[in-house]
């Protein structure tokens, strides 16, 4: 059962990642973050 549920989990976290649009923003920033902020993408509140 804990491992049912570890496969789901990660299965999950690969979907949100690959497939929508706030896991291409997390990859952006992750690869690039200082190009990614003048774009908007989780920028600094200053």
């Amino acid at each position: 059962m804990v491992i049912g549920a570890s496969v789901l989990l990660l299965l999950g976290t690969w979907a949100v990642m690959a497939k929508s649009k706030a896991g291409l923003y997390m990859r952006a920033t992750q690869q690039d973050a200082e190009m990614a902020c003048p774009g908007g993408l989780f920028g600094e509140r200053g």
